[in-house]
Parts: C-alpha cells; sequence; structure tokens
C-alpha cells in the first residue's frame, strides 16, 4: 500500500475488526483488477481542522484489503501528505494503468466548500495547503468539475469507478452554509456511468464522535461495516450497491438522531461491492459485544462555530442571552436541578425549546448534547465496571439518585422511537437496583429483628437487585456492567448462588479477557466455593488459583490477588465459619511469597511517607484521625505477624524471629497507645487462629505497654486532652481483663474488670453506651472479646463493643459460674436501661451468645432480658 509518511496513531477499532480479516470465500469481483486513491484530512494547514477523518480513510483502505486489493494498488495520503501534487499524479499515474473491466475507488474524507456562490461549478475538495482565506490564491484543491471529467473518461474506457465522499461537514469556511450546500448539490449531481456514495444530503451536515469506533465519522462507520457484511440482507455473501444504500439509511439516519443525516447512493443498485467472509462478520460482531453502545457529544464535522453563529443570528435578543446560559451550564457542568437547582441546562434547553422560535438544526444539536450531559453520571457511576468488569457500585441515595434523574430526563428527550432508548431503559434498572431506598429497605439497620428476620429483610433486597438486572441484561444482553453486578449479587447475601455468580463473571471476562480485574472478581468468587480434589480432600478451587495467577500477569502492580492467593494457601477461607485451620487445606510455603509481596508494596508505601520525616510519620499514625499512613502502618504489622506465624510453623525460626523484630523496631519507633495496641489486635487474631496460646502471651505483653504508656500519657495531658485520654484508660483496664480472661487468669481478670467498673466515665461520653455483643465468635463455647475495640472511640462518639458487666457475665460462664454469670448479665441488662435502651437488648446480641455457648439456658437467658426490655416496647 502506497500510504503517505504522516504519523498517525493506531486506534483499536481499526486493529480488532481488520488486523486479520481475510475472507473465505472465492466468490469474484466483477473487477479484474482494483485499484484506490484514498484521502483523509484531519489536520490543515490553515483550514479548521476535523477529528477523524484521517481515521476514517485508513478504515477504508484496511477494508480494501479485506477485499484482496493489492496494497500496491492502494494510495493513501493523510494530512500534510495530502497535497495537489502527490495526488494529480497518482491520479494521472492510475489513468494510464488502468483497463477495462477495472475497479477504481476514490475516496475522500476532509473539508468540500465553494468560493464563490455563483455557481456549484465551483465546488472544491480542500486538501492541505488550501488556503484559510481564499482558496484560489493557490491551487490546493481539487475541483469537482475536473474530478468530473477524469472520471466520466474513465467509464468510457470500461473503467468501474466508485466515488465515495465524505466531505459535506461545517467548519467556519469562508463558502459558509450556502458553499457547503452548493458543494453537495455538485457532489450529488449525476456523472454518467460513475457510481456515487456521500455522506449526506444538502442542507445536512455529517456527524463525528467517539461513539462510532472510538472516533470515527458516522458514515464512514457504516460504510465499512456494511460493506464487510451488515447489508449483505440476502445472505447471498455480496454487497450490492441497493443493499448498501438501505443499510447506511437505516443506520446512519437512525444513530445521528436527533440530528438529521442522509446517505445518498447514485449507481446501478444491482451491483455487488463486496465479498463478505464470516470470520469478517465474526470479529465484527466479537467488536461490538465488547463496546457498549452510548450517545456520545457530536461535532458536525469541522466544528459549528460559523454555523450556530448564523442560527443565532436570526433569534431574539433575550432567546440568544438564554442560550448562551444553555451553552454556559452545559460547559460547566450544571446539568440539571441536582448540579444547579436555579441556573442548569436542562433547565434553558426548556426554556429555548418552548419559544417555538429556535431554528430545527440548533434544537437537534442542543438536544443531543443535552442528553450527552444528562448521561454523564451514570457514565461517571459505571465506568470501572463497565471497562474493568468489576461489580461495585455505590448505593449512596445522594449518588444514585441524581443519576437515575438524569437518566430519566435524557430518555424523555430522546422518546421511545430513538434507538437507544430500550439500552437507556436497561441502565435506568441497573440504578434502580443499586437504589436500596426505592427498593423499600427503609432507613437505617433492623436493629429490632431477629437473625432469621435480618437475613430475610436484605434477601428481599437482594433479590429485588438481581430481578432488576436480569431484565436489564434482556434489554442490553451484552452489557459487561451489568453481567459483573449480577455475577456480584449472587455472591451477595445468605441465599449466595455461586455458580451463578461465576456463570456471568465469566462473561464479563469473555467480554474482556485481557481485564486484570475482571479475571481477579471471577477469581474471588471460584475461591468462595467449597472444592475437594482427586482424593475427596479439601482443596483450593484450581480455577481460583489460575485466574488470580492471570490478574497478576495482566496486572502486576495490583495487590488484590497476593492478598488472596495468600489467604487462600494459609487456610483462612473458613476462619469464621466455626473452624480451626487444622480442619482445612492449607500450604504455609505457598502462601509466604504473596504475603511477602503484599508486604514490599506496603514498605514501599512506608517510605513515601517516611520522606517528610520519620516524627512526622509518628505524628499522623499517632493522630486519632485516619490517615492512610496508618492504614499502611497497621497493614504493616499484620503482614509482619502472619509471616511470623507462617515461618514459625514450618520451622524456619530465623525468619520468623526477624519478622517478630521487626514488629518491635515498627511499634517502639512509632511509641504510642494505638501502636501497642494494633501490635496486641494481630497477637490476639492468631490466638484465635491457632489456639496457641503463646499469641495470648504475646498479646498480654503488648497490651501492658500499652496501659503503661496509657498512664503516662493522661499524666501529662492538657484539659481537653483528658476525658478521652481517660475514657481510653478505663477501656484499657477492661482490655486487660479480657486478655487474662482469654488466658483463664481469672483472677487477674477479675482485678482488672472490677477496676474498669468503678472507673469514672467522664461526663462528655455519659449517655454513649453502646452495648451491640461479641465481635467474634470463632470456636463452639468460647467467647472472644478482641480488646482493640478501644481505638473505634472518637470524639463525641464513644461506640464500644463490650463493656464491664457484659465481660464479667462471659468470664463466671466459663468457669461454671452460671449463677453468677446471669448476675452479672442482669447487671448488664440494667445498665443498658440506664443508657436509654442500647444495642445489648437487641436480637443480634442474643444471637452472638447463643452462637458461642451451645449450652446456654436460653429460655432463661431471655426471660430475664423480656424482664428490662419487653418484646412489644420501643425503643
Amino acid at each position: 500500500m502506497k500510504i503517505s509518511s504522516t504519523p498517525i496513531s493506531c486506534f483499536a477499532a481499526l486493529c480488532f475488526v481488520f488486523a486479520s480479516l481475510c475472507p473465505t470465500t472465492t466468490i469474484q469481483t466483477q473487477a479484474q483488477s482494483q485499484h484506490a486513491l484514498i484521502i483523509g484530512l484531519s489536520q490543515y494547514k490553515e483550514v479548521a481542522p476535523l477529528q477523524f477523518a484521517d481515521r476514517d480513510a485508513t478504515a477504508f483502505a484496511e477494508f480494501l484489503k479485506t477485499q484482496h486489493v493489492p496494497e500496491e494498488n492502494i494510495n493513501l495520503f493523510l494530512n500534510q501528505d495530502a497535497t495537489r501534487v502527490n495526488i494529480v499524479d497518482a491520479l494521472y499515474n492510475l489513468t494510464q494503468t488502468l483497463k477495462p473491466r477495472d475497479r477504481f475507488y476514490f475516496y475522500f474524507a476532509g473539508h468540500g466548500d465553494l468560493e464563490a456562490w455563483i455557481s456549484h461549478e465551483n465546488s472544491l475538495l480542500l486538501l492541505y495547503n488550501s488556503f484559510k482565506t481564499g482558496y484560489f490564491k493557490g491551487n490546493e484543491f481539487l475541483q469537482l468539475s475536473e474530478l468530473k471529467t477524469w472520471f466520466e473518461a474513465l467509464t468510457k474506457k470500461g473503467v468501474e469507478v466508485v466515488f465515495i465522499a465524505d466531505a459535506c461537514h461545517s467548519g467556519g469556511l469562508i463558502g459558509g452554509k450556502e458553499g457547503i450546500n452548493k458543494t453537495q448539490q455538485a457532489l450529488q449531481e449525476s456523472w454518467g456511468s460513475v457510481t456515487k456514495i456521500l455522506s449526506c444530503r444538502a442542507d445536512e451536515y455529517a456527524l463525528e464522535g467517539k461513539q462510532w469506533g472510538g472516533g470515527r465519522g458516522l458514515f464512514s462507520y457504516h460504510l465499512v461495516n456494511g460493506l464487510t457484511g451488515r447489508a449483505d440482507a440476502n445472505k447471498d455473501q455480496k454487497v450490492s450497491l441497493g443493499e448498501l444504500d438501505s443499510y447506511l439509511k437505516t443506520n446512519v439516519v437512525r444513530e445521528a438522531n436527533p440530528n438529521v443525516q442522509t446517505p445518498v447512493i447514485l449507481g446501478g443498485k444491482a451491483e455487488f461491492l463486496s465479498t463478505v467472509s464470516s470470520g469478517g462478520l465474526a470479529r465484527l460482531a466479537d467488536y461490538e459485544r465488547r463496546h457498549f453502545p452510548i450517545i456520545t457529544e457530536v461535532n458536525l464535522k469541522g466544528g459549528d462555530e460559523k454555523l450556530e453563529a448564523l442560527l443565532l443570528s436570526r433569534l431574539d435578543t433575550s432567546l440568544v442571552s438564554i442560550y448562551k446560559q444553555f451553552s454556559k451550564a452545559l460547559k460547566e457542568k450544571r446539568v440539571a436541578s441536582d448540579d444547579d437547582s436555579t441556573d442548569n441546562a436542562l433547565l434553558h434547553y426548556r426554556k429555548l425549546t418552548a419559544s417555538k422560535k429556535i431554528p430545527e438544526n440548533l434544537v437537534q444539536l442542543m438536544k443531543r448534547n443535552m442528553a450527552v450531559g444528562l448521561l454523564d453520571r451514570e457514565l461517571a457511576m459505571m465506568k470501572d465496571a463497565r471497562e474493568k468488569g468489576g461489580g461495585f457500585v455505590v448505593r449512596l441515595e445522594k449518588v444514585v439518585v441524581p443519576a437515575l434523574r438524569n437518566l430519566e430526563d435524557a430518555m424523555k428527550l430522546f422518546g421511545p422511537t430513538h434507538y437507544l432508548y430500550n439500552f437507556l431503559q436497561a441502565r435506568a434498572l441497573v440504578l434502580e437496583s443499586k437504589n436500596w431506598k426505592r427498593l423499600n429497605l427503609g432507613n437505617g439497620q433492623p436493629i429490632d429483628k431477629d437473625l432469621k428476620e435480618i437475613k430475610e429483610f436484605y434477601q428481599g433486597a437482594y433479590e429485588k437487585e438481581k430481578a432488576l438486572l436480569l431484565k436489564a441484561l434482556q434489554l442490553e444482553p451484552n452489557m459487561i456492567s451489568t453481567h459483573a453486578l449480577l455475577a456480584s449479587a449472587y455472591r451477595d447475601g445468605d441465599n449466595k448462588n455461586l455458580d451463578s455468580s461465576a456463570y456471568y463473571q465469566e462473561k464479563v471476562v469473555e467480554l474482556l479477557p485481557n481485564q486484570g480485574y475482571a479475571h481477579l472478581n471471577l477469581a474471588t468468587t471460584y475461591a468462595s466455593m467449597t472444592y475437594t480434589d482427586a482424593n475427596k480432600k479439601p482443596a483450593i478451587h484450581p480455577k481460583a488459583i489460575a485466574h488470580f495467577e492471570k490478574t497478576i500477569a495482566l496486572e502486576p502492580t495490583v495487590r488484590a490477588p497476593y492478598r488472596s492467593l495468600g489467604d487462600l494457601y494459609m487456610g483462612r477461607k473458613n476462619l469464621y465459619n466455626g473452624d480451626s485451620i487444622h480442619t482445612y487445606y492449607h500450604d504455609y510455603a505457598k502462601a509466604i511469597p504473596y504475603y511477602e509481596k503484599q508486604l514490599s508494596f506496603l514498605e514501599a508505601d512506608e517510605q513515601g511517607f517516611l520522606k517528610n520525616g520519620a516524627d512526622n510519620y509518628a505524628k499522623t499514625i499517632n493522630s486519632s484521625d485516619f490517615s492512610l499512613a496508618k492504614s499502611t502502618f497497621i497493614q504493616l504489622l499484620n503482614y509482619h505477624s502472619t509471616l511470623h506465624f507462617l515461618h514459625k510453623s514450618i520451622k524456619e525460626t530465623a525468619k520468623a524471629e526477624e519478622q517478630l523484630n521487626k514488629i518491635k523496631q515498627k511499634v517502639d519507633a512509632i511509641n504510642s497507645v494505638s501502636g501497642y495496641m494494633h501490635a496486641a489486635l494481630d497477637c490476639y487474631f492468631l490466638f484465635g487462629y491457632t489456639e496457641d496460646t503463646v499469641y495470648l502471651e504475646n498479646a498480654l505483653d503488648w497490651q501492658q505497654r500499652a496501659f503503661k504508656k496509657a498512664g503516662e500519657d493522661l499524666k501529662i495531658a492538657s484539659a481537653p486532652e483528658k476525658p478521652l485520654l481517660t475514657l481510653k484508660y478505663r477501656e484499657l483496664l477492661k482490655g486487660m481483663g479480657a486478655v487474662h480472661r482469654a488466658l483463664k487468669n481469672y483472677t487477674e481478670a477479675e482485678n482488672y474488670l472490677q477496676q474498669a467498673l468503678i472507673y469514672p466515665i467522664p461526663d462528655e461520653y455519659k449517655g454513649r453506651l453502646k452495648l451491640t455483643g461479641t465481635l467474634a465468635c470463632i470456636f463452639p463455647n468460647k467467647h472472644i472479646t478482641f480488646p482493640i475495640s478501644i481505638q473505634k472511640i472518637k470524639n463525641g462518639d464513644y461506640h464500644y463493643r463490650i463493656d464491664v458487666y457484659d465481660e464479667l457475665f462471659h468470664m463466671n460462664w466459663q468457669q461454671g459460674k452460671v449463677e453468677e454469670a446471669f448476675a452479672w448479665l442482669e447487671k448488664a441488662f440494667q445498665n443498658s436501661v440506664i443508657e436509654n435502651g442500647n444495642d445489648i437488648s437487641g436480637k443480634p446480641y442474643e444471637g452472638g451468645i447463643f452462637e458461642a455457648y451451645k449450652n446456654m439456658d436460653k429460655e432463661r437467658f431471655l426471660a430475664l432480658k423480656a424482664k428490662y426490655f419487653p418484646p412489644t416496647e420501643k425503643k
């Protein structure tokens, strides 16, 4: 192919559809040899640019190669190489080369205009060096009259000439609207036997935008698709001119809506232009499956500044003012009432269209770009789900509802006859599925319901969500995000259906085979499945491993698959289902490298925070506010602790000791109650994981350091700091009691708990007790309290899980002192009444107790609770 040396970016749509598009049929065209001269001008030296004309020209050249047109027979001139000397030279050579029964394609995508309005005889196709202020100052154009002479001579010689022009653009040219119209009239004249395929009629404008092929002209996009095989109505594996005419008029007109663009074809309608291959159609179908339809802002090719000015010149002054307000609001993304209730684009649009004095061309342009603005919220919400195949979309009403309102307004603008209406309706259903308030879930948590009712409450919502998503999928079968959200919905709730979840996520992977996040979500689903190997022993699902590894190959810096594979090999899967680690598959040696990789990411993060100085880093971590530095520090401790456990378990003593030393170094450098307590939490967690009391002893050591540091802080605290520190100190007394209880040091536990019982709660925090019950019920007949709950304390929000009365109840129960245990339980209920009926009265609390203590006298427990919280009483 003779191609210009002009650099042009390779774009996905062309590569995908045409890279290996070779027809499998052996049908011969009517021509014995085919040649082409193709011109595409997006950039001009002086004249206003176009966006995608060069891409359109390249796409047509790529299509011709699939029709067995030799590369050396294709002359392609793009941008600065589209000069008169190059093109006329190529035309002259072709006139000497072409023989009877040869076919010659002339394709032009660029500006067309008329310098003088006297007659369309002077209509021109503008080349790269055209002068902006007067085309006849030079000769950088192709006059339609001269092309007519050349091409008519070729047809008389017996050459089939196919003339394709996408030149009816706006763009502020000197001929104005009249020049463009007369150019189009000239193009539409019959040139004898020359076949003409034109982008639109006179008084219309050709559209271009990212909606088509990631950035193409509407006409060119469907021209190539139609010739590839979409226009083959009678399925004879040939595309005739008549079939192409019907296809273009259907699809271009439909997708230009609400603008008007009608392609024109002149010539023998029975003549066929291309042969069809099943491979080409399959690739085209696959491309379309992966690219969801949406309406985008369009250019009237070349921009619409002069057209807009001309249309506005016909309006009343008051309407011009409103139009300028409309344009400004749309540009600044004040689209509808949720953006600005008094000055938004939709409000101004309605005022303008209500006047009935706006030119139709301007109304249609406004309507389309108004709709694009309205769709912006939905596109932003669903961006990651569509592009990455993830299932997470926020459920916040303040995000979902405005997007839904805007989408509904866009549907009203287009009306039910618009070709995208069903797709927009599908997307509205998806947003409805995320709007839990509209799903009648009410406001807040269902605290007064029992565990069974809570499950039914949420499960009802999940069922409604799935029903809406399935309905959306019927309207838009290949929408990636809907498949991803369905996969997520089937993973959620108590009535999980992991097979269905995997089915829909497999669809996502099929549509996005090279997107790491799609594989990550599929791997997560398989990782949740129960799986047994050939020997009927528990194992990790092999597809979980395969897709996590695929994620790493595609996205090596994404952290989730390393953590997930580490967790799977460590055997963490069933930890909170009442299983010990020893009842599930694990391979500690394989877990280690994944955790080490995750740790390397965190250490790099820490180095970034340390650039501002170690003191600033420590100060940030010791602050009561959330920060990325604090989160990183906590995760670092967790991974060092985990790696200590793993190395210790496989007898790598030195490496285990190394991890323990790193924990000590980091915690001592921070020197805060928070740092010590997080180290204690990791040890406490590992105790729950292994039942090895050495971790409880380590936790006690860290907690004692925290207790000592809290006492020191309290002595030097300023008056404003004292209330919160006093409350934390009380919580540390309680935490010391909890860890001694877990170690069965009941005398020590009693000592600390009794101190906590009489320790004064600062007035600022009275009346804020929240007794929400157990944090973790890991082993049957054991109730484990994580003492880290003090870290949940925030200024003005004293919300913690287990109070002292409740802790004393557990301690006595574990010693078999049933009567003493119930006495402390009654005091917990009494205290809860004093504190205005807090969450210890709720049914989730009793469910946690009954789960932990299988031999609990439930009737006695419920009778005692009813004494203080009658069932009919409303909190």
